[in-house]
């Protein structure tokens, strides 16, 4: 399963470019705002190849839906790093983290010229090493990804 953090879920070529370059068999958006936009949703699911199944999840209803699901070629876009803390807390498996997007706010600090994360954020990423996951930084499915696992090397 990879997902993919990026604040920038409620445009559909994001959520439809990474689901077709990956040539997943189904996306879960994982965002409170988005599952409640029907306009939104209905763009989203026409950008993305015919064959893919998009979920849109509230994170109440987070839980009994990802573990019902097999996660087999799963592609989850969620826009914060807790958000896969909660997926990894819940057992889910995760083969790949993927940093798209993260604006700036105040008391964040840049990882990348387009992610920021907190203090947190970085302990977590740093953790997420050790055990061995992928992390990779990649604007957009064409540019050039770089594997942070070595910034975190001591």
């Amino acid at each position: 399963m990879i997902v993919r953090i990026d604040d920038r879920l409620r445009d559909p070529n994001i959520v439809s470019s990474w689901a077709n370059f990956l040539k997943v068999d189904k996306v879960i958006v994982l965002n409170d705002k988005l599952s409640r936009l029907n306009l939104e949703k209905k763009l989203i699911r026409l950008e993305i190849d015919n064959g893919i199944r998009v979920i849109f999840l509230e994170h109440k209803d987070l839980e009994n839906a990802i573990l019902e699901e097999d996660s087999t070629r799963t592609l989850i876009f969620v826009s914060t790093v807790k958000d896969v803390e909660k997926l990894i807390s819940l057992g889910i498996k995760i083969d790949l983290i993927a940093l798209g997007q993260k604006e700036f706010q105040k008391g964040l600090k840049a990882l990348s010229e387009d992610f920021y994360v907190d203090r947190k954020d970085l302990e977590f990423l740093n953790e997420m090493t050790k055990e061995g996951k992928d992390i990779l930084i990649q604007e957009n499915p064409y540019s050039s990804k770089r594997n942070i696992n070595n910034l975190f090397i001591i």
